[in-house]
């Protein structure tokens, strides 16, 4: 009975011990921790509304480069402007040219509220006024030799801003926006002149607006390459360099930009400034938002207190209840210990025995119940473990980008538009198609035959898109039609092709599907000539497709999900090989197994 007692008290004054040191340790670093982890996802939540503006941004900036491309494309404005080498001097003729290129341009952008104003302008600079638009302040903004020294290549440019002074009541000074496309002769290829939108600042600034929390004193500046300010809630800054304002130091500045979010001391005693910035990557823009941290962390003091009160609460009731524990399993503790430590060495099978009626036949029955749980549950983990294989599967297939629907939609609703009724029809079919395949009855593997299909009908309808710059063809092998493939296995890489290799290459490009049929194994070869890769991207990008998570930098987005899951639904000796030479080619090696398909197969 004495070595009970002495153990008894020797577990609870160690154990009180170890409180005691617990609760002055956290006494002493928990407001520390608490402010830092706050800190922390004050920035996460800042870097969020961010990216979530970002998103809002291109989408706005792709729906007018959208309308522009769509206009200088448009039949009549190519006529026109073959037509007419300079804007015409008679009257009759302007009228003409007024008349019929509003009609077909305001067809085409309908009530869009993004494009405050828009013109035609001739290769010599010259603006025609076809959109009966007041343009002479904007066009002393922009200077007489604005086109000469644009972007010539055949693609929307966007530049900025204008302050442009317009003749209204007071003459206002509106920053404004250049968006420009080149018209391009379609028989010959070359450039006849160019459409010129106009988009005003606060078209921009309403992104933010409407993104960011309520009360709060929030700033934002979007900064070009040259870090001037093209877009602010503080509008005296619009124009200026960005880097020597008031706000924020040069060096500040740059160290901003390398770390994506600082904190920095209020002017005039005023609240810490949280800065957080991010690359617009669609045109190389520079978007930083400035919230005064205090209103990111309300309420955070008041939950530290409360914490710390449980935090003391839950000590003291510890300290009573390791007393009384302590006292009661003194005697069969070391019966149990013993149990538990073969139990530890991988012994599963150990039963503890007690003639006791109280606490510890408790938690001996609890013991021996829980042995044979865990015996019970290591058979179960192998069958769920199959299971989560097949979640892994359908979440990998359920990334597939939404975008392609929208976009064929517009793509349809401009042929609509362009008045042409039956390339809009066979666009129409070749969706129904597409969707008809891809969605397989609910089916996840689908035949070679249905695959290529669909890869026909994705490509017929990014044709319809991307005129100016893409072909295609796709080489069968026969024999093959038969074997199986995960659906929408090489859609992504497709998608990739177009976009990372043919549409930055600003000519006409091809895209090649070759499948080639081994004893045993299938390869499909994705080539596209588009711009290719150098040899440290290529070398990140293969990195990349084996790595458990996405890195937004890399453009293997796609490619690592079909990789991941052929080799989820093949094993690891299948999946992607990337070929790449800058400025010639990019190739896409796909292997799987022959596998026979049935239909009946999800």
């Amino acid at each position: 009975m004495k070595n009970v007692f002495s153990i008894r008290y020797k577990i609870f004054i160690i154990y009180s011990l170890l409180i005691i040191c617990i609760l002055l340790f956290t006494s002493v670093i928990t407001n520390q921790m608490t402010s830092n982890t706050s800190v922390e996802n004050a920035v996460e939540t800042s870097e969020r509304e961010l990216a979530l503006i970002i998103n809002n941004l291109d989408a706005k900036i792709t729906h007018i480069y959208d309308y522009a491309t769509t206009v200088a494309v448009n039949p009549d404005v190519i006529a026109m402007l073959k037509k007419y080498k300079t804007p015409p001097q008679t009257a009759s003729a302007q009228y003409q040219l007024r008349t019929t290129l509003s009609k077909s341009v305001n067809s085409i952008l309908g009530i869009n509220r993004n494009v405050a104003m828009w013109d035609l302008v001739a290769l010599d600079n010259k603006f025609f006024g076809a959109s009966g638009y007041n343009l002479t302040p904007t066009i002393l903004a922009l200077g007489t030799d604005y086109f000469t020294h644009t972007n010539q290549k055949n693609s929307c440019v966007i530049q900025g801003p204008y302050l442009v002074k317009e003749n209204f009541p007071n003459n206002p000074v509106v920053p404004k926006m250049a968006v420009t496309k080149s018209v391009v002769d379609l028989e010959n290829l070359e450039t006849i002149g160019y459409v010129a939108f106009f988009v005003n600042e606060s078209s921009f600034a309403a992104i933010f607006e409407k993104n960011m929390p309520p009360d709060t004193q929030t700033n934002f500046y979007v900064l070009n390459e040259n870090n001037i300010v093209l877009s602010s809630s503080e509008k005296d800054l619009i124009g200026t360099d960005f880097s020597i304002g008031e706000h924020i130091s040069s060096e500040r500045y740059n160290e901003l930009c390398q770390t994506g979010n600082m904190i920095l001391p209020g002017t005039g005693g005023n609240a810490d400034i949280l800065y957080t910035a991010k690359i617009y990557e669609g045109t190389n823009w520079r978007v930083i938002n400035a919230v005064p941290l205090n209103s990111l962390l309300q309420g955070q003091e008041a939950v530290n207190r409360f914490t710390l009160m449980i935090g003391i609460l839950a000590c003291v009731i510890t300290l009573v209840l390791s007393f009384w524990v302590s006292y009661t399993i003194s005697k069969p503790i070391h019966t149990l210990s013993n149990a538990m430590a073969r139990v530890s060495k991988g012994d599963l099978n150990q039963t503890v025995i007690t003639h006791s009626k109280d606490e510890m036949a408790i938690l001996y029955t609890g013991f021996n119940n829980l042995t044979k749980k865990v015996r019970a549950l290591l058979d179960e983990v192998y069958q769920k473990q199959e299971e989560k294989n097949q979640y892994q599967l359908q979440l990998i297939q359920s990334q597939v980008k939404p975008h392609f629907l929208y976009n064929t939609l517009e793509t349809i609703k401009s042929l609509v538009d362009l008045d042409l009724n039956e390339t809009a029809s066979e666009a129409i079919s070749a969706m129904a198609v597409f969707y008809r395949i891809s969605l397989n009855n609910g089916n996840d593997i689908i035949s070679i035959q249905n695959e290529l299909e669909l890869c026909r009908q994705y490509l017929y309808i990014q044709k319809l898109r991307y005129q100016e710059y893409l072909d295609y063809r796709i080489e069968k092998c026969e024999g093959t039609e038969n074997w199986c493939i995960s659906k929408l296995t090489l859609q992504p890489i497709l998608e990739n092709a177009i976009y990372h290799g043919i549409k930055e290459k600003h000519t006409k490009g091809l895209i090649v599907i070759q499948l080639k049929n081994f004893e045993d194994h299938l390869i499909f070869s994705v080539i596209d000539n588009g711009v290719g890769m150098d040899s440290e991207t290529l070398k990140n990008l293969q990195n990349s497709l084996g790595a458990s998570c996405e890195n937004e930098h890399l453009r293997s987005f796609g490619l690592s999900s079909v990789n991941r899951r052929i080799q989820l639904l093949f094993g690891k000796e299948y999946g992607i090989r990337i070929e790449s030479v800058l400025h010639h080619y990019t190739k896409v090696m796909l292997t799987i197994p022959k596998e026979p398909y049935f239909p009946s197969i999800k």
